[in-house]
């Protein structure tokens, strides 16, 4: 798969309905990108997401990983 903006794209899982990247963005960081599978989500799936986000971004904690933004790629909705 393409994403705008990463390069050395590797799936590392696929569940039901997420699916989950290993990446190098712009910058060359390694990142991970948690993404929802359909391209047309209901929206339960996509508050999910949101409040997955939303709860990433109050944790604090070394074995935690950082949710860095909440954008669309590629028409598919990603962490």
């Amino acid at each position: 798969m393409k994403l705008d903006g990463y390069t050395n794209i590797e799936k590392i899982y696929e569940g039901e309905g997420t699916i989950i990247f290993r990446a190098k963005d712009e910058s060359s960081e390694s990142v991970i990108l948690k993404g929802l599978k359909s391209e047309y989500p209901s929206s339960k799936e996509t508050q999910k997401l949101k409040k997955e986000f939303e709860i990433l971004q109050k944790l604090n904690h070394k074995n935690i990983i950082k949710g860095l933004g909440f954008k669309k790629l590629n028409q598919r909705l990603f962490l």
